[in-house]
């Protein structure tokens, strides 16, 4: 009787999901494109700050100490004004303490002439202006020179509030080129699954693909990826150029980039990198991603619901996680090239091999756990964002009704 019950309730879970995948297919192609680039924002918006500290942790592997220490220096000085608050990094914290303390004694000393006054004033009634004068004169006196020692807590107040100041510059530092990444993100993401959807219906059309999904996902992953690569280089350049401290915002870092021949070589090198790291990345995340649903789904002593968000969110994260560890050399081998100097021409493999000589093999593997943080849960929230659109979408027969009448309009 357990059996039985447990046989129904795997062709249930079989037919709800050949009626979600049926739903689906029925959607027009262009909508993938943008469930993916909107999926592909509330990810990146989410998880950027992590993948600043990853950004600025690779842009020093194999430098030497003075290498670093001028990276150091070009970061400090094109750090720009954040909300309208000056720059405090560079500046000595005593200097930095001092000016604060002027300003604080000079308006204690205000305050207290002011307070004294209103004293003299009232008590004038009372008192002879000749004793009044004499009685006031000392404390006069005390205020000019004990002013500091009236506010006994300032200097200790000041240097929390100056660290403060600092905790929150470098906290919105962590968002320098949030805009760039976005846009390196949204659109050839919305390329990456648009395509990969495409070539997956055609792939598994056949008699080779229905036999091997596995190798549908990947093949389909690793296109999507190549095409989505395409305008990932520019973006990426400029995101890293901005994180890494060399640019201060993304016109800057468009102008660094365009400046010269060697300026553009270097991004067509970095664009070379970047498709031997994005689409062996792209396909793998998404055919672990497809293949453990898949699994999970026709596994009957497995009781998970593959189509939540939950469940898509974990299963996307494995695949990222995975997809990103792998491809961690290839990821600094790029960033390297984009935040180098334009006297270095170095291919993608020059510059791996150069880090493992230099370093130590185990260099071509820095900041990997950065990497693999930041795209376990970013592709897990992109993934499972982007299969929730698209499943709301289905499921809503307004949506539905929207979608058919922007579809009618397009076409016709």
């Amino acid at each position: 009787m357990k059996e039985l019950a447990e046989k129904r309730k795997f062709e249930a879970e079989l037919k709800k999901r050949a009626q979600i995948l049926q739903k689906l297919e029925e959607q027009p192609s262009w909508f993938n494109y943008a469930a993916a680039a909107a999926a592909s924002v509330v990810s990146t918006l989410i998880m950027h700050p992590l993948d600043t500290i990853k950004t600025r942790l690779q842009s020093r592997v194999g430098l030497t100490p003075d290498e670093d220490a001028h990276l150091s220096t070009a970061i400090s000085d094109h750090i720009p004004e954040l909300n309208g608050t000056p720059e405090l990094n560079g500046i000595p914290e005593t200097t930095k303490v001092q000016g604060e303390m002027n300003t604080i004694e000079e308006e204690a000393s205000i305050q207290t002439f002011q307070e004294i006054n209103t004293v003299a004033s009232s008590t004038i009634q009372q008192e002879n202006e000749e004793e009044i004068s004499s009685s006031m004169a000392p404390t006069l006196t005390k205020a000019r020179v004990n002013t500091k020692e009236s506010f006994p807590d300032d200097e200790e107040h000041i240097k929390i509030k100056i660290k403060k100041k600092e905790k929150e510059l470098d906290i919105l530092s962590l968002y320098a080129g949030v805009s760039g990444n976005v846009a390196k993100e949204a659109v050839p993401s919305a390329l990456y699954l648009g395509v990969y959807e495409a070539v997956k219906a055609i792939l598994l059309k056949t008699p080779t693909g229905a036999a091997l999904p596995l190798g549908v996902y990947l093949i389909s992953g690793g296109v999507g990826e190549l095409f989505g690569s395409v305008l990932r280089a520019p973006a990426e350049a400029t995101k890293s150029l901005v994180q890494s401290g060399l640019a201060t915002n993304f016109n800057n870092a468009c102008e660094i980039i365009i400046a010269s021949k060697a300026s553009r070589d270097r991004v067509f090198r970095a664009w070379f990198g970047s498709v031997i790291r994005d689409v062996p990345m792209g396909a793998i995340q998404i055919c672990i991603f497809e293949g453990l649903k898949l699994y999970i789904l026709n596994s009957r002593s497995i009781d998970i619901d593959v189509n939540t968000l939950q469940a898509e969110a974990f299963i996307g994260a494995i695949g990222g996680f995975i997809g990103s560890l792998v491809t961690t050399p290839m990821d600094i081998a790029t960033t390297r090239i984009i935040t180098a100097d334009d006297q270095d021409t170095r291919t993608v493999f020059a510059v791996m091999k150069d880090i493992a000589q230099e370093s130590g093999p185990q260099a071509l593997f820095s900041g990997c756990l950065q990497r693999s943080l930041y795209w376990a849960p970013a592709i897990g929230i992109f993934l499972s964002t982007y299969c929730s659109i698209r499943q709301f979408a289905a499921n809503d027969p307004e949506i539905r009704a929207l979608i058919d009448a922007l579809n009618a309009a397009i076409t016709n």
